[in-house]
């Protein structure tokens, strides 16, 4: 019995000492992730939870819920992103497709891109042209496109489509080599849920990322895979689009910062202040990010009537700061300001004048 005493209780008292010590560093990982984040890592708003989502039976796997209502977000009985419910079905619209980035993901129903966009064209005397807020947030290109053909396209009459989505981009990065052009966010839902509650292991993480270079090759990997199949997929659409006639402007993935300056400059820490850690994730998704714009500037340039705005050389002209709530998303000002500069792409392209003289 004393020799077994003797045996085991250092194994103990080893063992022991390690889980306190692990305790401790995670007690504290988790108070430096509160303190730098606002929020603790185990909060439910880290998880794919999307309240105003439901099932579909088609390739997108969801869409929005009808009729759902909160402080901040209504969604109108036809699906989209709307605080009014006057839909008329006989008026011309302009329709936004996407992600949660022009859905308005961190902003009020009256911040949205597709609100400021409504209320400079009314303003302007365009009152038989409104804009569709098609945006649903996680959606890729693919998903984006479709959005248009099954809820927007039998119900109402686009004069143009701006499509805008960036979810490629993490989609590539989160399934690396088991990426395929059927995921979506739903797929990787089970996943994602419960992917980060040890805030020990979120800053293991971050420190791997800026020593290893196995990450670089993953993703290099996944995107020689990747890139030929959202070509032609979103092509594919596009050419579709192309025929029936309807202008389509295609707007770059632009995250807050500005890619074509040092990623830690005081001015970009500045832009992303919503987003402390961006830098980290800028290094690893702007090789993405460039191939997927890449991508759009192509279809723009090899299609008639479809265009690429470089809305990122705006931001970058006008300055960042203020403009994004996170790392993706406007803010109220942003869209403000990207909202006034749509219009003036829609006026150039005759897409509101022409429609309000057929009116």
């Amino acid at each position: 019995m004393l020799i077994a005493r003797e045996i085991f209780l250092p194994i103990f008292t080893i063992i022991f000492s390690i889980f306190i010590t692990i305790f401790c560093l995670e007690a504290f990982a988790q108070t430096l992730y509160r303190f730098e984040n606002g929020h603790w890592l185990f909060n439910p708003q880290e998880q794919f939870t999307v309240p105003y989502a439901k099932k579909v039976d088609d390739r997108r796997q969801y869409s929005l819920l009808p009729g759902y209502k909160s402080e901040t977000i209504n969604i109108n009985k036809f699906g989209f992103r709307s605080a009014d419910k006057n839909v008329d079905l006989n008026k011309t619209y302009v329709c936004l497709i996407g992600d949660s980035v022009p859905f308005g993901a961190g902003v009020k129903d009256s911040e949205t891109l597709s609100f400021h966009m409504n209320m400079i064209i009314a303003q302007q005397g365009f009152d038989q042209i409104k804009i569709i807020n098609g945006g649903v947030p996680s959606y890729n290109l693919r998903q984006s496109l479709d959005r248009y053909r099954i809820d927007i396209k039998p119900h109402f009459k686009c004069s143009a489509l701006i499509l805008n989505a960036a979810n490629d981009v993490s989609l590539i990065d989160f399934f690396r080599e088991n990426w395929t052009p059927e995921v979506t966010w739903a797929s990787a839902r089970k996943f994602v849920a419960v992917r980060k509650y040890s805030a020990l292991m979120n800053y293991m993480k971050i420190l791997i990322g800026h020593i290893g270079r196995g990450v670089k090759a993953d993703i290099d990997q996944a995107l020689s895979k990747a890139l030929p199949e959202i070509r032609n997929d979103l092509e594919q659409s596009l050419t579709s689009l192309s025929k029936e006639g309807i202008p389509t402007l295609l707007l770059p993935v632009d995250p807050c910062y500005d890619a074509t300056n040092n990623l830690r400059s005081p001015e970009q820490r500045h832009s992303c202040a919503g987003y402390k850690n961006f830098q980290q994730l800028a290094e690893r998704w702007q090789p993405i990010i460039s191939n997927i714009n890449d991508i759009l500037t192509g279809a723009a340039k090899k299609l008639d009537g479809i265009y690429f705005e470089d809305t990122a050389k705006f931001f970058n002209i006008v300055g960042r700061p203020g403009m994004y709530v996170d790392f993706i998303h406007r803010s109220d000002k942003g869209n403000k300001m990207l909202a006034e500069t749509l219009v003036n792409w829609l006026k150039e392209h005759d897409v509101l004048t022409s429609q309000n003289k057929q009116q």
